[in-house]
């Protein structure tokens, strides 16, 4: 995935949390809905943002591994070395 598809998907994600609770706010100042109304709301839109965070987490964790290749991969691209990149004799590792 591409930096500007995977800066849209984080946006797209992160967007939920901020809008269910503006307008859950909003609602409550508004007379919308009632303070009852509101704290189910905001606990809802809380929770839509966190289970599937823990889902993602217990399920499709990534392993070390490819972190590290996916981390590698990144800096080659963007040109910036690591700690990582250097062998031990202190040259730059070829991939």
């Amino acid at each position: 995935m591409k930096m500007k598809e995977a800066s849209y998907t984080t946006l797209l994600m992160a967007t939920g949390l901020t809008f269910g609770t503006i307008s859950s706010l909003y609602g409550l100042q508004n007379g919308i809905i009632d303070q009852n109304q509101y704290t189910i709301l905001v606990s809802v839109v809380i929770l839509s943002a966190f289970v599937p965070t823990l889902i993602a987490q217990k399920f499709f964790q990534p392993t070390v591994e490819m972190m590290h290749a996916w981390g590698r991969l990144y800096r080659k691209r963007m040109r910036v070395l690591s700690v990582e990149d250097v062998g031990e004799n202190g040259g730059v590792e070829n991939e």
